[in-house]
């Protein structure tokens, strides 16, 4: 995936801070440029496909409906990929417990239940198995720099992991795979710095065919707003009938105060008898 310097952020910028741009149109916009790197990121986190599509709709239309707390100082690309982490943290949270229960029932212990996408060979198979042993947090900063090609000052931004945490989980990787024998004399310990650069490319590749970019052609994108405009349009409508509903009760709150009040003072407050 290219660098996310994207060529609507001027626009973005002045839809997100005007307030005064049809939800339509600022919909579109963010689709068109973020929706395949929140799917993809999305993807590999939870690597699972379905999840990853649901969790990318739920990104876009929470960024619709928090458009009004937008802040300026972060800028759109910090902001949407803030909701992305945090969509998909619950996602992967949720999938978790599913896996935990699915292994729990004898029949489906042998279903593959952790990805989708089957490995070409026994280097991918490993490496992904390497990087999946990783802790979370490090895991997703390898998946920002090598599949979305992120620099590190961006990931640190985000996840508070620098250059030197990748560095050391990507060399962290390349030690575990040299414990496997089949693999110890085509991955060598790293000599000069070409060779941990080296690596970090075979890494790269073996992640991007687990991965791989999102086919998002003309129809693809008309289709995803018109999914999504649908699923903002009902989400909107209902929080509009909860204000109106929570409206209708503080001012029956107000009433039943204020009719108590004049029957406590009308009863008590009247002149006492000498």
């Amino acid at each position: 995936m290219p660098d996310l310097s994207p060529d609507y952020a001027p626009d973005l910028e002045w839809m997100l801070q005007s307030g005064q741009v049809p939800p339509e149109l600022l919909l579109e916009a963010l689709i068109a440029e973020y929706y395949p790197a929140v799917f993809r990121l999305a993807f590999a986190i939870l690597d699972n496909r379905r999840a990853a599509r649901k969790t990318a709709d739920q990104v876009f239309v929470r960024s619709l409906l928090e458009a009004h707390r937008y802040q300026a100082d972060e800028g759109s690309e910090a902001w949407l990929f803030r909701i992305a982490l945090d969509a998909c943290h619950n996602a992967h949270n949720k999938l978790e417990l599913r896996r935990k229960f699915l292994s729990d029932i004898p029949f489906l212990t042998n279903l593959n239940l952790l990805g989708e996408t089957l490995p070409e060979n026994e280097l991918d198979a490993e490496i992904w198995l390497a990087l999946d042993r990783l802790e979370a947090d490090l895991r997703q900063a390898v998946i920002m720099r090598l599949v979305m090609d992120w620099p590190p000052a961006r990931i640190q931004a985000l996840t508070g992991n620098d250059s030197a945490s990748i560095s050391s989980a990507i060399n962290h990787i390349r030690a575990d795979l040299q414990k496997r024998p089949p693999l110890a004399q085509s991955i060598q310990a790293p000599t000069r710095l070409s060779d941990t650069d080296e690596f970090a490319a075979t890494l790269k590749a073996s992640l991007e065919k687990r991965w791989p970019p999102l086919v998002f052609n003309p129809a693809d994108e008309k289709k995803t707003l018109a999914r999504l405009s649908r699923r903002a349009g009902l989400m909107q409508r209902h929080r509009q009938r909860l204000v109106y509903a929570l409206e209708v009760g503080l001012i029956v709150l107000v009433i039943l105060f204020g009719m108590g009040t004049a029957w406590g003072l009308n009863v008590f407050g009247g002149e006492q008898p000498t």
